[in-house]
Parts: structure tokens; C-alpha cells; sequence
């Protein structure tokens, strides 16, 4: 395998699998016996022997990032085995691995098999940006630097837009993207302090449920919140997956708690990693909430005959507003009155057999078949009257 770049795809190799590892072996020969250093970068964790030595073990789960760990090494005069081995949750899957020494100065005289294929991508650049345009068919076309063309910047230059800046992409193909990526880590204060208006939070991390630490991000969302009612989140290493077992019972207008217990079984039977990932999932806030429903005013998780009772008591009509408490449910559209639009959507959520009664209010009289047919044999006899008329109007002018 020959990645014809520094980074080592193992997700392209391995058929992008997940939930596992993928090993790598090269042999490096030496001149002599020297001492020098092993960088290593990798995506998620690693473990590397040299000559059957265990030389790391860094079990994480994480990001590729190119030199991320030096450890010191030697090579004996010769052939000496690499070994490395590269663990896998989601996503990326790869590794980068140079020896070196401490400074990042090649070591002389080593050469490897199989044989490095040279390697022509350049790896430092100058970047500038991002300059947004949601326009695709402009997007390129435009010229955001004035003269793109003739544009000579040294580091730390002015642009339109922010500096040049020395971006380092380590000799592999250069990820402008992780570049401007300037995202931080979002704490648990954070949360507090900007109090978002959100009801429930489904929290795809590791850890956020971990009840016995001082304010744990889960328990934040609901205490430290105005809005906050509920959180679902693991108590360590873990996280919700295959949400649409969750989701569904959810829209079936199951309470949260019901919805839960649903995934949970679903998930079963469980393998090792799901054991391992899935446990330790917890609930926090009232098990017994469920999603609003328009249209279900007695909450029952249906929309039948005693819903269109509720919602005949609450009309208003156009304009009749506001809603009464207790009827918000029955304004679909939000425009604080209940009415014949209001109604229409009602018709649409109905869950019992058949169609709801009819509404007096809203009940303007649609045609029946036998009424769409007299209207139709009606236009088409003026249809037919017509053209005799003019037939025999064009006859007499023409004679």
C-alpha cells in the first residue's frame, strides 16, 4: 500500500470500516545502530512496536494531527520491524510516522521496505479567507482580493479580509478546511451563561451524564437553564446512536421515557462494543414528558373525537384571537386565532378511521361526483352552443 503522501489512509484501505483497528508493517534498515525518535501522528489511538519492543500505546479516541507524539527510539544495524496499530470508532481512520531526530532533522543512512514513493505535494502555504458567497455560480468567478491574479503576499500581509497567514499542512494534501476551523470547546458554563431557549437535549458526548461531578453538563442544561426540562446523555465512554429508534416513538407522540426504553430494546442484542458504548445511558428530568402535538389537546397521544370537541369549543374564526388558554394546541399556524386554516391542518392530523365531523364553520359545501358532472356536461353544451352559433353565424355571412 502506497498512500503517495505522509498520511497513511487506513478509512480508504479498510473499506472505511468502523469499530475496530488496521495494522500497518514496514521494515527500515540501517547503516548502522543509532538513536533518534519516532513521530508519530493518528486517527483515533495507536500502539507501534519496534523489533517485537512495545514503543506506544495511546489508546484515545481523536483527530489526526501529523507529529502529535515523539518517543525515542533505537535501530539496531540492519533490518528493524515496525509495527504499527491503529484503533478505529468513526470516521477518519489513518496514521502518519517519520523517524527523526529530535529537531525534526532526517536520520542518514536509513532506507525502507517497501520503498517510500516520493512525495510532490507542497505542504506549506499562505492561506486568506474565507470570503462567503452563497452564490455557486458567482462564487469562483469573483475577485475578493482586487487583482487576484498578481497578488505576491508575505506572512502577515493585509487582505481584504483578515492577514495571510502561514498555514502548515506538514506535506500532506493540505486541509484548508481544518484550518479555518476555529471552534472551541463548549463548557458547561458556557451553557449557563447564554441560557439557550431549548426544552430537551439529546447530549452526543462522553461523559456529559456523569451525575457524581460537580456540575456535570447534563444536569446544567435542566438546573442552571430557564428553559431547560430534560437531557439524555451518557454517565461515561458512550452516546445515543441509531436515533431514529428513538425519534420514531417520539413522533408517535410517546413520552420521552417510553421513547427510551424503545431504543434501548432496539439496540438489542447487544455486542460487545454496544455493551461497552450503550450502558451507562441515562434520563435526566421527568421521564413522563412528550413532544407538544397540535391537534392533541387532551394529550393522549392521539387526535380523535374528543380533540374535535376541544378544538369546536376553541374557534374563533379569522382575526377572533387571542387563543384562550388551553386551546393553543389548536392553532396550527400560530397567527393567534383558530380558524377555517387552523382546521384544515386539524383534518390533516386526525388519527381515527375516517374523516373528523364536519366543522359548521368551515363547512362550505364541496361537490359531490354527480355535482362535478352536471357542471361539466353544463360547459360543454354553452361549449357545443357555442360553435353551432358561430357555425351558423360564419354560414349566413359567407352566403
Amino acid at each position: 500500500y502506497s498512500s503517495s503522501s505522509p498520511f497513511v489512509d487506513l478509512g480508504g484501505y479498510c473499506q472505511d470500516a468502523d469499530f475496530g483497528v488496521c495494522y500497518a508493517f514496514a521494515r527500515v534498515y540501517a547503516e548502522s545502530g543509532t538513536s533518534c525518535q519516532l513521530w508519530l501522528g493518528y486517527d483515533d489511538g495507536a500502539r507501534v512496536w519496534l523489533n517485537g519492543q512495545e514503543v506506544l500505546y495511546d489508546n484515545r479516541y481523536g483527530g489526526f494531527e501529523a507529529d502529535m507524539t515523539k518517543t525515542n527510539v533505537g535501530l539496531s544495524a540492519g533490518e528493524n520491524r515496525l509495527l504499527v496499530k491503529v484503533s478505529e470508532w468513526m470516521g477518519t481512520h489513518g496514521f502518519s510516522a517519520r523517524l527523526c531526530h529530535s529537531d525534526g532533522s532526517p536520520v542518514d543512512g536509513l532506507t525502507y521496505d517497501p520503498e517510500p514513493a516520493p512525495i510532490s505535494y507542497i505542504g506549506d502555504w499562505l492561506v486568506n479567507g474565507p470570503y462567503v458567497n452563497p452564490d455557486q455560480a458567482t462564487r469562483l468567478r469573483e475577485d475578493y482580493l482586487g487583482g487576484e491574479a498578481s497578488v505576491r503576499p508575505s506572512e502577515a500581509d493585509p487582505a481584504p479580509f483578515g492577514t495571510w497567514e502561514h498555514g502548515i499542512g506538514a506535506g500532506y494534501p493540505f486541509d484548508i478546511g481544518t484550518y479555518f476551523d476555529h471552534g472551541d470547546w463548549v463548557l458547561s458554563q458556557d451553557v449557563q451563561d447564554r441560557d439557550p431557549p431549548v426544552l430537551f437535549y439529546n447530549l452526543f458526548a462522553c461523559g456529559p451524564g456523569r451525575f457524581t461531578d460537580e456540575n456535570y453538563l447534563a444536569g446544567a442544561y435542566i438546573f442552571n437553564t430557564t428553559s431547560g426540562l430534560i437531557t439524555l446523555a451518557s454517565s461515561k465512554s458512550g452516546s445515543m446512536l441509531n436515533f431514529v429508534d428513538f425519534t420514531e416513538p417520539l413522533g408517535e407522540g410517546k413520552t420521552v421515557g417510553t421513547a427510551f426504553r424503545e431504543w434501548f430494546d432496539a439496540q438489542a442484542p447487544f455486542e460487545q462494543w454496544e455493551r461497552e458504548w450503550y450502558y451507562g445511558m441515562i434520563l435526566n428530568g421527568d421521564p413522563t414528558l412528550r413532544p407538544v402535538t397540535k391537534g392533541d389537546f387532551d394529550r393522549d397521544g392521539d387526535v380523535d373525537l374528543d380533540d374535535y370537541q376541544t378544538f369546536a369549543a376553541c374557534f374563533t374564526g379569522p382575526d377572533g384571537g387571542p387563543v384562550q388558554p388551553g386551546c393553543e394546541r389548536g392553532d396550527f399556524d400560530e397567527d393567534d386565532d383558530i380558524d377555517c386554516d387552523d382546521w384544515i391542518r386539524f383534518m390533516s392530523a386526525w388519527t381515527e378511521p375516517g374523516n373528523p365531523p364536519a366543522l359548521p364553520e368551515c363547512s362550505d359545501p364541496i361537490p359531490t361526483v354527480s355535482e362535478w358532472g352536471l357542471v361539466v356536461m353544463t360547459l360543454l353544451v354553452c361549449a357545443v352552443g357555442t360553435i353551432v352559433f358561430r357555425h351558423q353565424h360564419c354560414a349566413a355571412s359567407c352566403s
